[in-house]
């Protein structure tokens, strides 16, 4: 038989979901199924890009960051209606984000400038 790939002693007890569709890919081409596990898994999620470009609003400005936003996602998903219209809302959000945290002015950090009045 032949191996697939290695697993590590924290990975064996660990229980996996697949899908009736991905068993059927285990069993009939293990291979075909490591490297679809490989690709297709483990990247950061698009609000896990969204929370990035929150950090670069703060340095780059809201355009910025929703331009690097906009390449993130279109180069890590598949570009289809759904993704899309995600991304939109994500990038909305951004933009909202911006906007809320421009209103709180002087008295954002609620730190020093808070203690000094």
């Amino acid at each position: 038989m032949q191996s697939v790939g290695h697993i590590s002693k924290g990975e064996l007890g660990a229980p996996v979901k697949v899908s009736h569709a991905q068993l059927e890919l285990l069993r009939a081409n293990p291979a075909a199924f490591a490297r679809q596990r490989t690709t297709r898994f483990g990247g950061p999620s698009m609000f896990r890009m969204w929370q990035y470009a929150l950090k670069r609003v703060h340095s780059e400005g809201v355009d910025a960051a929703a331009e690097y936003l906009r390449e993130t996602v279109l180069s890590n998903f598949k570009v289809n209606d759904r993704n899309e219209s995600r991304l939109d809302e994500l990038v909305d959000a951004l933009y909202q984000y911006a906007t809320a945290f421009a209103s709180l002015g002087e008295h954002r950090c609620g730190g020093a400038e808070a203690d000094e009045s």
